[in-house]
């Protein structure tokens, strides 16, 4: 539904990976409640197996959401194997 950036959280100079959605698609109201909807079910989540979600919103028509930065393999590798 879009992309994933690692980033960097200035207020608290912290990493962070930063999920936009594609523009093409929040253009569908469907697809966007969708994407708010993820943001919004992952943050009330609670285990070590889930990132956390930190903050949500919408910057100049960007919708995008903040999570916890985990290093690691990309999950794709992972399941080649």
């Amino acid at each position: 539904m879009g992309a994933v950036y690692r980033a960097k959280q200035k207020s608290l100079n912290r990493r962070v990976a930063l999920k936009v959605l594609a523009p093409n698609l929040a253009a569908d109201l469907r697809l966007l409640q969708r994407f708010q909807l993820e943001a919004r079910t992952a943050s009330l989540l609670q285990s070590p197996n889930v990132v956390q979600v930190f903050a949500a919103g919408e910057w100049e028509g960007n919708h995008f959401f903040v999570m916890e930065y985990v290093e690691g393999r990309d999950l794709y590798d992972v399941m080649k194997e």
